[in-house]
């Protein structure tokens, strides 16, 4: 009887050490951060990357990027969070980034870019919808016959509200023509100033052709922080105007540059 006991209690000792071991099921990944790294750090890696989808959907060719990257335009200042091509269209680039308008609207704010890196003038026209990072819809982008001269660009930033963009986009439809507008070369300076309470941008160009300022296209500035972060701004507010009403009261100091996008053509 004791004998029995004995094994009894041999037994029982095994099927506990057994139970304390690790799993040989190698699927079960170990989710813990890694030496050095922040619990913050380790879940940031999990995630995907802004707009990781839709430009690994739409990867930019080499010679594309090589353009994009030789440009020296207002483009260059801001720091975009993910930048691919147009869908079937290699000669325009779409770049993104995101922001919370926290001295406006105090909503989620996505800025797309729509740059055309040959060197014809075109004009385009695009279906997308906006998703956030659980793959819903929370944003419509519907742009018709937009003008886009060599090596221009036009931002236009679309309204989330309270749901953040995860950087993808479902283009439906992205359509290019070559553009019968005669497009004008042009320089621009940028001022940010405050009238009565609200901050401004005010543009002004210059060009060696004549500007015929009754078919100038909508226009758009930005405020930037010092690391090139969109952080307000939007669309002029009269055309030709060409100043845009900010209605921040403060940017706190982070303000630290201003960008205009603008396509000027004579008609």
């Amino acid at each position: 009887m004791k004998n029995i006991k004995k094994l009894l209690g041999i037994m029982m000792a095994a099927t506990v050490l057994v139970g304390c071991g690790k799993s040989s099921d190698d699927s079960v990944k170990d989710s813990s951060p890694e030496a050095g790294q922040t619990v913050e750090e380790s879940k940031e890696e999990d995630a995907a990357a802004f707009g990781e989808k839709t430009a690994s959907e739409n990867p930019l060719s080499d010679d594309t990027k090589a353009k994009i990257d030789a440009l020296d335009t207002n483009y260059k200042k801001v720091n975009w969070d993910v930048v691919y091509s147009a869908p079937d269209n290699d000669g325009i680039v779409i770049s993104e980034t995101a922001y919370f308008d926290k001295q406006d609207s105090l909503h989620n704010i996505l800025v797309v870019a729509y740059t055309n890196v040959s060197d014809q003038a075109v004009k385009f026209s695009c279906e997308g919808y906006i998703e956030n990072a659980s793959g819903d819809v929370v944003a419509d982008i519907f742009e018709s016959d937009v003008e886009l001269g060599p090596n221009n660009t036009i931002a236009i930033k679309y309204d989330s509200e309270y749901d953040e963009p995860s950087g993808n986009v479902r283009w439906n439809n992205f359509s290019v023509e070559p553009s019968d507008k005669e497009y004008v070369p042009y320089e621009i300076n940028t001022e940010l100033t405050k009238k009565d309470q609200f901050y401004y941008i005010e543009a002004t160009y210059s060009s060696d052709s004549e500007i015929d300022s009754m078919f100038m296209p909508m226009g758009y500035g930005y405020v930037l922080d010092k690391d090139g972060h969109i952080i307000g701004g939007g669309e002029e507010e009269n055309i030709p105007g060409d100043t845009v009403n900010t209605w921040a009261e403060t940017y706190e100091g982070e303000n630290a540059d201003t960008v205009f996008f603008k396509n000027i053509y004579n008609h």
